[in-house]
């Protein structure tokens, strides 16, 4: 196979993904961990905080809004968060090692 045949094959590839909107960070933004789910993707930003974009049906960003949102906004009452995981109902493992879920199962 010729190599450009195989570059056009792993862009039609990549084309067919399923992806959120990617969020734009501005150069003072530090991500130390992200995570995507099906239609939203949040990231743990400076001093643990989360920010999270994408839909926003049923809570899932946690920032109290019911519109989705292109570019990330922080969610409510979060602060010293460890590890995150974006799903439906997205969770945060807190830095006092408990978990902090939002959204239709929070």
């Amino acid at each position: 196979m010729r190599k450009s045949t195989i570059v056009t094959l792993i862009f039609g590839l990549l084309a067919a993904l399923p992806l959120t909107t990617p969020a734009t960070a501005n150069a003072a933004t530090r991500v130390t961990k992200s995570d995507a789910g099906g239609f939203l993707s949040c990231a743990i930003v400076s001093q643990g905080r989360v920010k999270c974009w994408g839909d926003n049906s049923g809570g899932g960003l946690g920032n109290g809004g019911g519109s989705s949102q292109d570019t990330g906004v922080f969610v409510n009452g979060l602060s010293g968060v460890r590890q995150i995981s974006a799903s439906e109902s997205p969770c945060a493992l807190l830095g006092n090692r408990t978990v902090k879920c939002w959204g239709p199962g929070g």
